[in-house]
């Protein structure tokens, strides 16, 4: 219970001084020149730009809070690293090149941890396999990236990128105390709560900006760390078969763009929905394909205020996520 005092107070302050500080680095950031404008709304209403790259305040926050619990800090590396890379896209626009190489080295710690705690056992059709040393490094830093792009990529609305992330980690975490619920709250168990709670504590504190109408983008420097917050819990928590299926939504948006990010479609920079001045409304685009635009086109079948794609998206990642909770806790009876 005193672990579990400690996390809890933890979370509340890390609430507390990211909602605090933001507002003082929201006008740092514009005064730095990181701004835009929201481009699904109309242009002349627009007086200043927004400020861009508000998820560096949440990466600081998590980093010191989570930096105060003991034998943690060799864990914190890929996620602040990531963070970084993603800061220094949002500055710098780099290469994907970039994107993949540097996160191949900064999450070799995390792979180390894993080896040297778990082995990765995959079970199927009655046959138990352990996966080889070297393809579960492979496996683990191919996921992270997966995972610090797939957030990145499923966006377009107020508050999209941190709404995904909360419900994600939320879920992995509800799964890794389903998990371990008579086992001791030690170890990478204990670990993997402190990462998950602490992120969704500042995360929550971070979408009270950036939700429906934003006072501040996130950024890549959110995105990045985001995912690989979510790969260090799963690692730490030895759930990297559950942490693929909880990420479902982003998988779906995956594969969606996936004929544009190869190049099969022309694909643009910003792959929004179409704003109609109108009605207020955002309406689906054949030419943009990723979940955003393919759920307006083809489940809705027509236009949707911002503020409303968000609560159904966001309904549909809890409604799903809790299906896949209930199958697994049916399967183990």
């Amino acid at each position: 219970m005193q672990q579990i005092a400690k996390i809890a107070v933890a979370a509340i302050i890390s609430y507390i001084f990211t909602k605090s500080a933001l507002p003082i680095f929201l006008t740092k950031l514009s005064k730095a020149g990181m701004g835009g404008f929201d481009l699904n709304k109309p242009r002349e209403n627009q007086k200043e730009k927004t400020p861009e790259a508000g998820g560096i305040v949440g990466l600081f926050v998590f980093s010191m809070i989570c930096g105060l619990f003991q034998g943690i800090h060799g864990l914190l590396s890929a996620c602040i690293c990531s963070g970084l890379l993603g800061f220094a896209d949002n500055v710098l626009n780099l290469e994907w090149r970039w994107k993949l190489i540097v996160p191949a080295f900064t999450l070799i710690p995390l792979c180390s941890y894993y080896q040297e705690n778990y082995n990765f056992d995959i079970q199927f059709l009655g046959f138990n396999f352990t996966l080889p040393t070297a393809l579960t490094y492979a496996y683990i830093i191919f996921f992270a990236i997966f995972c610090q792009n797939a957030v990145n990529i499923y966006a377009g609305i107020n508050g999209i990128e941190v709404g995904q992330s909360i419900v994600a980690q939320l879920f992995a975490l509800i799964y890794l105390v389903m998990k371990n619920v008579n086992q001791p709250f030690t170890g990478g168990y204990y670990y993997s709560a402190i990462i998950s709670t602490i992120f969704i504590a500042t995360s929550l504190a971070l979408l009270k900006f950036n939700k429906y109408p934003a006072k501040v983008f996130v950024g890549d420097v959110f995105t990045y760390f985001a995912g690989c917050v979510y790969v260090t819990s799963a690692v730490c928590g030895d759930y990297l078969i559950m942490a693929v299926f909880l990420y479902f939504m982003q998988m779906i948006n995956f594969l969606l763009s996936v004929p544009q990010l190869i190049g099969i479609i022309p694909c643009p920079r910003h792959r929004l929905p179409q704003l109609n001045k109108d009605d207020g409304k955002l309406y689906g685009k054949t030419e943009n394909w990723n979940l955003i635009n393919q759920y307006l086109l083809r489940i809705v079948r027509a236009g949707l205020g911002e503020k409303q794609i968000w609560q159904h998206l966001i309904t549909i990642q809890v409604i799903g996520s809790a299906c896949i909770l209930c199958v697994y806790k049916l399967s183990l009876k």
